[in-house]
């Protein structure tokens, strides 16, 4: 078992999120802002952030941001997101892409 253990608290909690976004156009605009504020909405329950003090019981959620249309792309890394904030905003800049592919084999 991990010491010190994960918390059940969400607040608390130390785990890496890798969130994986549709952006071809089948996805719509409208769906991918409600996609993003649903997101927002469910991860401001967490403390984002890489900068946890393990041994002194400090814990914090790490996301990671890749989306898809016929090709994948790393938008944000783990260290570069350490707060919701940093988070809205990648999400805010994710644009849909002009192609209708959605490459799910790579």
């Amino acid at each position: 078992s991990a010491s010190p253990e994960c918390s059940i608290n969400a607040s608390a909690a130390w785990i890496d999120v890798v969130l994986l976004i549709d952006t071809s156009s089948n996805m719509g605009s409208a769906n991918l802002r409600k996609i993003s504020t649903v997101i927002s909405l469910v991860m401001s329950k967490f403390t984002i952030g890489n900068r946890a003090n393990i041994s002194a019981g400090e814990h914090n959620t790490r996301v990671a941001v890749i989306t898809y249309d016929h090709t994948a792309r790393i938008v944000a890394n783990f260290t570069d997101i350490n707060s919701l904030g940093d988070l809205s905003t990648v999400l805010n800049k994710i644009q849909v892409s002009n192609t209708a592919d959605a490459n799910l084999y790579e």
